[in-house]
């Protein structure tokens, strides 16, 4: 899992989750990375723009519209 270095990540509940699951581990970006902020808002563009208006019949309908929006 990649994070940013908000300290919510860091918290005991968060480790106790992360000892019950030993094959997940939490990666930090380094602190004001624009990088992530880049990748979360190319997200939400996708969930606003192709998730949230479509209906989609099957896996492949949702790949084939996702990689028409990509591709424009």
């Amino acid at each position: 899992m990649i994070c940013d270095n908000v300290s919510c990540h860091k918290t005991d509940a968060v480790q106790t989750s992360l000892a019950d699951h030993p094959k997940i581990s939490i990666h930090y970006t380094p602190t004001y990375s624009s990088w992530l902020n880049q990748v979360e808002s190319w997200f939400a563009r996708i969930q606003r723009d192709v998730i949230a208006r479509c209906v989609f019949t099957s896996t492949k309908d949702l790949d084939k519209k996702l990689m028409r929006y990509i591709g424009q």
